[in-house]
């Protein structure tokens, strides 16, 4: 494969209108829960308790939105999705909002939000845009992204809107080979890989891929509970419906492509980056 980069406790209902405050100040966490981390464990503490399989688990909360309190009682906090190569207006590396899903699940969150050319002319392109987009997929993966983001035939430099830069997340190739042993590489190729930001490691400097916490939870899954189908099946059906992660002023949000989409219309909160939470420290706690 040629990897080059192109229960809801305290939770509220995201029918709920909720008002995101941009935050004056910024929060320094010296620590802090990794998102992704947390629902895939929890989708597996549901499964266990209910007696059904993670999969199934893990789409009944995505499916539902989780809404939870930024900061939790230890202080620790969930960490909000950053982005390189951001460095707007100084501010640099922050951004709001994570995703992990095939071509159309992103396009589908693409046009939802606001991300595409589009949706981005004249310049200069909406702060909605994401700085860093990270592709992997088919030469028609790839071309069908760029005509998502990249304005095809613009009339002058002007007029030009270039795709967001990559995610420079040094682990992806790693963690794309640790999918591998569970999903072949040619279905991987066609479904398309698109990662959108990442979250900081664990001294604050490096961002990453997702994809090894996902990868390594699924030997997680077989030694302790099991999927309805197979874990193929699973990572097929996870980038088709997408993993999302939204830091929303005081609070996060973890849900999949569809409930981010009305999430975002259920709030006035404009999604702009960088990160509205101001999170200056975030980590794979």
């Amino acid at each position: 494969m040629k990897k080059k980069c192109i229960s809801t406790n305290n939770a509220k209902s995201i029918d709920e209108v909720v008002t995101c405050v941009q935050e004056t100040s910024c929060v320094t966490l010296t620590s802090c829960i990794n998102p992704i981390q947390y629902i895939l464990e929890k989708a597996l503490e549901n499964a266990i308790l209910a007696n059904v399989s993670f999969d199934v688990a893990l789409t009944l909360l995505l499916n539902a939105g989780t809404f939870l309190p930024k900061e939790n009682a230890n202080n620790s906090g969930f960490c909000c999705p950053s982005a390189n190569m951001c460095g707007l207006d100084g501010s640099g590396f922050l951004s709001q909002v994570y995703s992990l899903s095939n071509l159309p699940a992103f396009e589908t969150l693409a046009l939802g939000l606001g991300w595409n050319w589009e949706l981005n002319t004249p310049l200069p392109p909406s702060a909605l845009r994401p700085c860093c987009i990270s592709v992997i997929g088919s030469l028609d993966v790839s071309s069908e992204y760029l005509s998502i983001m990249q304005n095809p035939d613009p009339l002058g430099s002007e007029d030009q809107i270039l795709a967001p830069n990559c995610c420079n997340t040094p682990n992806r190739i790693t963690c794309l080979d640790n999918l591998e042993v569970y999903i072949n590489s040619n279905t991987l190729q066609s479904l398309g890989v698109i990662e959108v930001g990442g979250f900081l490691d664990n001294q604050n400097i490096n961002l990453q891929s997702q994809i090894c916490i996902i990868a390594a939870f699924i030997e997680t899954v077989q030694n302790s509970h099991y999927f309805a189908t197979t874990p193929s099946a699973w990572i097929t059906s996870l980038l088709n419906s997408g993993l999302t992660v939204f830091c929303c002023g005081c609070n996060i949000f973890i849900g999949n492509v569809a409930t981010l989409i009305e999430f975002s219309n259920s709030t006035n909160y404009q999604f702009t980056f960088p990160n509205g939470c101001n999170i200056t420290i975030a980590s794979e706690g």
